[in-house]
């Protein structure tokens, strides 16, 4: 009689060794067809700060970011992207993103485009857990402005919050909706 033990650990431990957030659960959907109607957009990523030099801010904010991110969500399967923001300090430990935009990439090419909702802007929060530790918190909203391939025309809107501790990288999650616009 066989174990199915082996093959079990087998893929727990190869599970564990992926670069990409596996959440959630669901993977690519259809996403193509011509519906206008609104369906649920997830997601989660990790990222990591880069060379922001080639952010323009406006005077008075706060050198841009420049994140590269990589990560898995509804309707793109594993993606990878980037993102840039320009933050302007609200007091000595809050800070809000001027502008913020971001671009995630499927596997196959077809890209989302997000661009922060200055209706519902991307508030930073700074707190120290532990003497030498710096935490940074950020919500927000984002509105879904189109894209290439199947999210070409794409709208919606995706509320995104993200956290990092000292020196890890910053884990994000989004929520919200997405819908084909033609």
């Amino acid at each position: 009689m066989r174990r199915p033990i082996p093959l079990i650990l087998a893929g727990v431990l190869m599970a564990g060794c992926t670069e990409f957030p596996t959440e959630p659960a669901e993977q690519v959907l259809a996403f193509g067809h011509k519906s206008s109607h609104a369906q649920p957009f997830r997601g989660r990523h990790v990222s990591q700060t880069a060379d922001a030099s080639g952010v323009a801010c406006d005077a008075g904010q706060l050198a841009g970011r420049s994140i590269i991110v990589r990560g898995n969500a509804t309707h793109l399967g594993r993606y990878s992207g980037d993102a840039s923001a320009c933050i302007v300090p609200t007091g000595p430990l809050s800070l809000v993103s001027a502008t913020a935009r971001m671009t995630l990439i499927a596997a196959n090419g077809d890209e989302v485009w997000l661009q922060m909702d200055p209706a519902d802007p991307q508030m930073w929060e700074v707190t120290f857990p532990e003497p030498g530790v710096v935490a940074v918190t950020s919500e927000g909203g984002f509105d879904v402005v189109g894209g290439t391939g199947r999210f070409d025309d794409a709208t919606g809107h995706v509320r995104v919050t993200s956290s990092r501790v000292g020196s890890e990288d910053t884990e994000a999650r989004l929520e919200g909706t997405i819908s084909k616009g033609k």
